[in-house]
């Protein structure tokens, strides 16, 4: 039953956009744009360099900061056209530090989902949020945005 879904899938991947891109590249660069425009209404984005910047005054060494909460997957990035950029909606305007309530669902969610994962994940409508995109509760029901994230790994994970 599969194989035959797939077969009749095949001819819809090589179908053209109105772009003249192939359907899958095409929807896929639709939906990184919309990724893009949540993160855009809630903030924006920043690069590394960027968020160094805002760093310098409460860190002595920003860059290593950084550097450990990308390794560390403490903080949501994505890569774009080569470059990695953050999403400003994760940070306190006040102090540039991780909000609480992002640090718990990355911690419940980044043994799970890859870096990508994790962008679209804070930026796509979620059932368990009325339809809302995670970077919207953010900072408002933490607690409910922790649960969206646990019926998700778990739902991922099986």
């Amino acid at each position: 039953m599969i194989p035959a879904l797939l077969e009749r899938a095949a001819p819809v991947r090589r179908r053209l956009s109105p772009l003249g891109h192939p359907i899958d590249e095409w929807a896929a660069n639709l939906g990184f744009r919309a990724m893009l425009d949540a993160y855009i209404a809630h903030g924006g984005l920043m690069t590394c360099e960027g968020l160094s910047g805002r760093l310098r005054g409460v860190d002595s060494q920003p860059l290593s900061r950084i550097a450990r909460w990308i390794v560390a997957r403490d903080i949501v990035t994505l890569e774009w056209e080569g470059v990695r950029l953050v999403p400003r909606f994760q940070f306190s305007p006040r102090d540039w530090s991780v909000r609480a309530g992002v640090t718990r669902v990355l911690i419940e969610l980044r043994d799970t989902f890859d870096d990508g994962e994790l962008a679209a994940w804070f930026a796509t409508p979620n059932s368990w949020l009325a339809f809302r995109t995670p970077v919207q509760c953010v900072g408002e029901d933490d607690d409910e945005l922790l649960q969206a994230a646990r019926a998700d790994r778990f739902i991922a994970r099986g």
